[in-house]
């Protein structure tokens, strides 16, 4: 149980973090979605909270590179269990 919770929260800082870094990626062409009007008019409370979501998505990220690198996976084994 432990490591399937892991595992999905992995993935889901994955996909938090892809999303912004495309964002900024897109930054470059003159785009930035927490900058459209629909964001700034309808989600103008939500965007706090927003960053905090990304940062803490890039802060798992960055933990499970850091514990991959040394060897750990972080869901109890790394011998393709986390499959």
């Amino acid at each position: 149980m432990h490591g399937l919770l892991m595992k999905w929260i992995f993935m889901a800082s994955w996909l938090v973090t892809s999303l912004v870094t495309i964002n900024v990626g897109l930054a470059p062409f003159g785009y930035n979605f927490f900058q459209t009007e629909f964001v700034m008019v309808n989600l103008f409370n939500f965007i706090t909270p927003m960053l905090y979501v990304i940062l803490a998505a890039g802060l798992i990220s960055l933990a499970l590179f850091v514990m991959s690198a040394a060897g750990n996976c972080g869901c109890g084994s790394c011998n393709d269990k986390c499959k």
